[in-house]
């Protein structure tokens, strides 16, 4: 039910319903901080990915898969390299949990950038499942701090 306000040049809208809804629960997967373990690396030389997996959602989600990348510029998605991946099982709402990755794919001499991606499960709105904040890593030719000088 509505009627014309002419003081306020609006329509005042009156509900006098007895409608209830129900909003269905649903999981919210996202990557919620990702980490290298060196910002600097010789080419091939291991270094650790590790990423938490966070379901923001009011729902429990269904399994999922965590994708390491390696970009070359500091946006991370499924077009970039893959270099891992890491099982998620399915996750209550409001919970979270850590995953690490050991790789010795550092890609050729330059500025890398690493971040996770996770693979949408149902009823999981798409845009935020993949690191938010990509980590920076300078792949060298020799460790520039062999000799023990800073």
């Amino acid at each position: 039910v509505g009627s014309w306000n002419p003081s306020t040049s609006s329509w005042q809208i009156l509900d006098y319903s007895d409608a209830y809804f129900t909003l269905a629960a649903a999981p919210d997967l996202n990557v919620s901080s990702f980490t290298a373990s060196v910002s600097i690396v010789v080419v091939g030389a291991a270094m650790q990915l590790t990423a938490n997996v966070n379901n923001a959602g009011n729902g429990t989600s269904a399994a999922s898969t965590l994708r390491f990348y390696r970009s070359a510029d500091n946006v991370i998605n499924s077009s970039d390299t893959q270099i891992g991946t890491s099982a998620i099982p399915a996750l209550i709402a409001g919970s979270t949990t850590g995953r690490g990755y050991l790789t010795q794919d550092t890609g050729p001499v330059g500025t890398w950038y690493f971040g996770a991606c996770l693979d949408v499960v149902p009823n999981d709105p798409p845009g935020n499942n993949c690191t938010p904040s990509p980590v920076a890593v300078s792949v060298r030719t020799q460790n520039i701090f062999a000799n023990g000088f800073e």
